[in-house]
């Protein structure tokens, strides 16, 4: 019977620690849950990526810039040529 009381006793040592260990992973979760609504989901970087693709190239909005330009050059041109 000693022993059994040896045992018993060692088990809620134990348990002590076991509960303290717990305690502290509680408080890990509860941090990590108050983040994981502010974070980005796969989906939200898959639009971000797709947003981003459709935008034109730099080189492609130089070259529009450019033309723009040149049609504003030519019609002023033609403007004055005319008067």
């Amino acid at each position: 019977m000693p022993e059994l009381t040896q045992r018993v006793g060692n088990l809620e040592r134990d348990m002590h620690s076991v509960m303290e260990m717990l305690g502290g992973m509680r408080l890990s979760l509860e941090r990590i849950e108050a983040t994981l609504p502010h974070l980005t989901t796969k989906a939200e970087v898959n639009d971000v990526k797709a947003s981003i693709e459709k935008r034109p190239a730099r080189t492609e909005m130089w070259a529009l810039i450019g033309i723009l330009v040149a049609g504003i050059l030519a019609a002023i041109t033609i403007g004055i040529s005319l008067k």
